[in-house]
């Protein structure tokens, strides 16, 4: 969804990259349709989460990513450097 919720010129933007060539758009600026959506809040996200399946693939995401962020720039093994090239 679009970040705005501007209905009308995400549809606009799908048929230009589908149909029109880039540059061309026929939304008139003044009308502007918003979607009607709930807001996200902490609540949601606790009980999003609260559920294993769900936090489980936040925990082994957030372990990934920080043992990318500590794991040193070059591999610890001379043949993983074959991989590294």
């Amino acid at each position: 969804m679009d970040i705005e919720r501007d209905i009308d010129q995400a549809q606009a933007d799908i048929n230009n990259a589908i149909i029109k060539k880039p540059g061309q758009t026929e939304v008139d600026p003044d009308v502007i349709t918003r979607a009607e959506t709930p807001k996200a809040s902490w609540a949601d996200f606790t009980h999003h989460f609260s559920q294993w399946k769900n936090l489980k693939v936040l925990i082994g995401t957030s372990y990934s990513w920080f043992a990318l962020d500590v794991s040193p720039p070059f591999p610890p093994f001379p043949f993983l450097s074959l991989l590294f090239d």
